[in-house]
């Protein structure tokens, strides 16, 4: 519901503005299914109208389905003026916490120039639908802080020559043991087997806090030191290369026993490498080298 006005005038673009309310916005049902077994589609996105009109529209939605998440209460304001596009305030309520979004997308030449920044702010876990599944991670709390830049057609080539950054923290949570297996292997059940204590696997492992940052350059997210995650057991440090093009990874991970627990030392694999394509990558323990408690 709502109003809009469309104003038209010689020798100008159709000029269209006005407000609107949703109860429910669908958005998964506005997109297009991908059949290929790319992570980011690289099915081109035509956005040539963006050139044909001036917009300025203000939305506001009980509720948004997006991608990978909910939002309540949200609001989005958008402007098209000579074939650029700004979406400078897409924020709503995500459980406790908000998540904001800005997006800006030239589309005056090919490939568009598209940046894209999003910020969340004590997000509730469990209204995060990663890999289909809701409920991977329980309790606690998300901040994410996302800034991109590039140009592309598709997500595929947007993502494939992106700068930017990409820092998620997790806290206070657990993590559902059965989706590492995503990862080739049960990674944190396989560490700690190597730990003497008889510990059955657990269907949630629990988090203390967990870090991912990566700078992003020409499509690549590189650190050498960009995860860290804690348990109460482990601490596990490390980083790679992940590369948005080809879809794949190569990390390199050093889990350690934390002080305090009475491990001895080479109770603990000393570097764990996990490689290959996003759908399948497989994780390798170096058993030979120790750590030192």
């Amino acid at each position: 519901s709502g109003e809009l006005e469309l104003v038209v005038a010689a020798d100008q673009k159709p000029y269209v503005s006005g407000q609107l309310y949703s109860r429910n916005l669908d958005v998964l049902a506005l997109l297009e299914e991908d059949e290929t077994a790319r992570l980011f589609s690289d099915k081109p996105v035509d956005l040539d109208w963006i050139n044909l009109l001036d917009l300025d529209l203000a939305l506001r939605a009980k509720r948004i389905n997006g991608i990978i998440t909910e939002l309540s209460n949200a609001s989005l304001s958008l402007g098209i003026k000579d074939g650029v596009l700004n979406a400078p305030n897409l924020n709503g309520e995500v459980g406790i916490g908000r998540l904001a979004t800005w997006v800006t997308l030239d589309a005056r030449n090919k490939p568009y120039s598209i940046v894209i920044a999003m910020l969340g702010e004590n997000i509730s876990p469990d209204r995060v639908n990663l890999f289909g599944d809701s409920d991977i991670i329980r309790g606690g709390q998300i901040e994410i802080d996302v800034g991109l830049a590039g140009g592309g057609s598709s997500v595929a080539e947007f993502m494939s020559n992106a700068y930017g950054k990409i820092q998620l923290e997790l806290l206070n949570s657990s993590l559902k043991n059965e989706n590492l297996e995503l990862f080739g292997a049960d990674l944190f059940s396989s560490v700690l087997s190597m730990i003497n204590l008889n510990q059955r696997k657990m269907d949630y492992l629990p988090i203390e806090c967990g870090v991912i940052h990566f700078p992003v350059v020409n499509g690549d997210a590189i650190a050498s030191q960009g995860i860290a995650i804690k348990t109460d057991r482990v601490t596990v440090l490390g980083g790679g290369v992940i590369d948005f093009n080809q879809e794949a990874m190569e990390l390199i991970i050093r889990p350690k026993a934390r002080k305090g627990l009475g491990f001895s030392a080479g109770t603990l694999a000393n570097v764990a490498k996990i490689a290959g394509p996003f759908e399948n990558p497989r994780m390798i323990l170096n058993k030979s080298a120790l750590v030192q408690t």
